[in-house]
């Protein structure tokens, strides 16, 4: 199936990529998705979201952002998708690890963020708390 397809991709001498039944079970998800696919050299980590029936991640996929990448395009999802998805951690009570990560992200991207595509997110979610919290980390750390 799709994940075998996808795990054939990264190569067990190079990358760490989960057994085929956890990409599976986490593709079988109607929402919230994920895993991780690691480089072993570098140790750099690919969070990989699957969109079920997410209206965000619909959103997130339609509005990738494409980056040349070793001369290859690379689609990433928009940051505020993932600003967004930190302060829904967030708001679960997950860590206040993502909240940090959000005030990193307005340190060192804030041109890149679309505003209007932030804060309708952030309405349409209920997410103002988390975001004031975020913004409170700005400038601190």
């Amino acid at each position: 199936g799709s994940a075998a397809k996808f795990a054939e991709l990264w190569p067990a001498d190079a990358y760490y990529c989960p057994p085929v039944e956890v990409v599976e079970q986490e593709r079988q998800r109607s929402a919230h998705g994920h895993f991780n696919v690691i480089h072993s050299d570098s140790a750099m980590r690919a969070d990989v979201y699957l969109a079920g029936d997410d209206p965000l991640q619909t959103w997130a996929l339609a509005e990738h952002v494409t980056r040349l990448v070793n001369g290859e395009n690379v689609r990433f999802a928009p940051i505020e998708y993932v600003i967004v998805y930190k302060l829904r951690y967030a708001q679960m009570g997950r860590s206040d690890r993502h909240l940090r990560d959000v005030a990193r992200m307005l340190e060192t991207s804030r041109e890149l963020i679309r505003e209007d595509a932030l804060h309708g997110w952030i309405a349409r979610l209920d997410l103002a708390a988390p975001w004031e919290r975020a913004r409170e980390y700005v400038g601190r750390e």
